[in-house]
């Protein structure tokens, strides 16, 4: 009996140590995500040179997604369908801020049924994060979450103006399921770049103004010192660094002079490239195109009159022409801010790169590099995201690791849906149940010569009550002879299922969406849209291979 045992306990061992052998040939994940990046805005900071570890590692060392887009342009739903795979209509957490409970407006991360509640655990327990954590990997989260963390908590708990009662969670120190190690900004500062909270695995760590406590610089640290531990560790990581840059750093709205007025102040190192001073190196504004301050928006939706009329949704028509020259100056401001706060972001890139170099993964090591959403420069009169315009819904997507051919552009159309199912597909894990995205993986294998299936994609975007635009359901064409939008604005809230508008786009003759075309007959976009809507799954990766005739 004594011999049995002896031989079972070696025989566990053996097999402990092929299961970590095992999970040490997956490779390492490393997503880094900006806040609010167009692909346009990156452009420009590569072609200036001032991207230089972005350019060397992963443009030239790796893919480059020339159609690369999100389902729901606005940070919230787009961070959870990047940590659950969905579409926004299946993960439900449909917009920066909710209203509902008592009263007054509540942020993202309080939607029903994603934070923990009672005995409920949450949809916030079943993500990228946990699925890799169980399957052996050392998670961890640098910087931004979701909107309103830190202000809502397990169990409805929210600090809006409030003092906790006794027992209750602090929503500050909230660490969410999956993770190792968490780093996480709380909100508010989490929309400052200086004087700001980090939760750092359930403790709250203040930051102030000093020139080393930058934000995008600290999140670099942190995410370096992870990459460190989990290598000593041995065991694969999966780490996640969202920064808050490029996003302006809010003004309230009692001070706002001017949607085109809010700026981020960049790093102290770069702060000279925006001081005014032409001459010691200012950034140029942004390639104005002919949608800027579109003069005739007749073609856009509108939502007047109001229905009903105390509504104070938005459509693209409604929004007013910009007042130029203070307007336009305000604009060039804000863009030139953010791309020199890109400028950090490229330095984080690099001390990750550094950091997995100096440790010898950075073979062994995915990285992607991508935005929640685009932002508008003056387009179509706006600024900011949430339209279906492709300033908004385009964003930069480069990925590098083994495997991945270096210095390649892909064509294909790829969505944010897609990544949950390219992480767990490197991981070899399982999901509890059918993501809506398509894995990556074999795509990245081969670009040039890869016949992938999408065609069609759904871009989603739901109205809350006082805030932003109305809602409107749309689908993004490409095909080998065509590139399309077909658009429905629902901006009657009586009948919130009865389109109000359509918009319909060919983008090979009107690039720019400057002319709203009657789309041709017989074409089933509303059929394929309506379908799409309610689609989950395998059905949705069905949907998106479907050619338009």
């Amino acid at each position: 009996m004594k011999k049995t045992a002896i031989a079972t306990a070696f025989l566990s061992l053996a097999m402990l140590a092929a299961s970590v052998a095992g999970a040490q040939e997956r490779p390492n994940l490393v997503v880094v995500l900006s806040d609010d990046l167009s692909e346009d805005l990156l452009a420009a900071t590569l072609d200036l040179g001032l991207a230089p570890n972005i350019q060397q590692y992963l443009v030239n060392g790796g893919v480059k997604f020339d159609n690369s887009f999100v389902s729901n342009a606005l940070c919230c739903p787009s961070r959870v369908t990047l940590l659950r795979g969905q579409y926004t209509h299946n993960h439900r957490v449909y917009h920066n801020r909710r209203t509902g409970f008592d009263a007054g407006n509540y942020p993202g991360i309080a939607w029903e049924g994603w934070l923990p509640n009672g005995a409920d655990p949450g949809r916030e327990s079943s993500t990228v994060a946990t699925w890799l954590q169980a399957s052996g990997y050392r998670t961890g989260h640098v910087g931004r979450y979701l909107n309103g963390y830190g202000v809502c908590g397990p169990d409805g708990v929210c600090l809006l103006g409030t003092e906790l009662e006794p027992g209750q969670p602090d929503p500050r120190l909230h660490v969410p399921a999956g993770y190792d190690e968490w780093h996480g900004l709380v909100d508010p500062g989490t929309f400052k770049v200086f004087d700001y909270e980090l939760n750092y695995n359930g403790t709250l760590i203040a930051f102030g103004n000093a020139e080393a406590e930058y934000q995008t610089d600290v999140l670099a640290d942190r995410a370096a010192g992870f990459i460190d531990d989990s290598v000593a560790g041995g065991t694969p990581f999966l780490l996640f660094v969202d920064t808050f840059a490029p996003h302006v750093e809010p003004i309230p709205d009692d001070l706002l002079m001017s949607r085109f007025e809010p700026v981020i102040r960049p790093a102290p190192r770069h702060a000279y490239l925006v001081d005014g001073d032409l001459a010691n190196g200012e950034l140029p504004g942004p390639l104005i195109k002919p949608s800027f301050n579109e003069p005739d928006m007749s073609d856009k939706p509108t939502c007047l009159p109001m229905s009903p009329p105390a509504a104070t949704h938005q459509c693209p028509a409604d929004i007013p022409p910009m007042v130029i020259p203070d307007e336009a100056v305000m604009m060039i401001d804000q863009y030139k801010s953010m791309m020199a706060s890109m400028m950090a972001v490229d330095d984080l890139v690099g001390t990750v790169m550094d950091r997995l170099i100096a440790n010898g993964v950075d073979n062994d090591t995915v990285v992607i590099f991508t935005s929640d959403n685009g932002w508008m420069y003056g387009e179509h009169r706006a600024s900011g995201k949430e339209v279906v315009y492709e300033e908004s819904i385009r964003v930069p997507l480069l990925i590098r690791g083994p495997g991945i051919p270096a210095g390649v552009v892909a064509s294909q159309t790829v969505i944010n849906n897609d990544l949950a199912a390219t992480l767990v597909d490197y991981a070899d894990v399982v999901p509890p149940y059918q993501l809506d995205g398509t894995s990556l993986v074999s795509l990245l294998a081969d670009p040039v010569n890869h016949l992938w299936h999408r065609k069609v994609f759904l871009v989603e975007h739901y109205y809350v009550p006082d805030s932003g635009y109305a809602k409107y359901a749309a689908l993004r064409y490409r095909d080998t002879s065509r590139d399309l939008v077909f658009s429905t604005t629902f901006a009657n809230l009586s009948n919130t299922q009865a389109p109000t508008h359509v918009e319909f786009y060919d983008l090979l003759t009107d690039p720019y969406q400057m002319q709203s075309l009657v789309p041709p007959p017989g074409a089933p976009f509303g059929t394929l849209l309506g379908l799409l809507q309610s689609c989950a799954g395998i059905q949705c990766r069905f949907l998106e291979s479907l050619s338009i005739p």
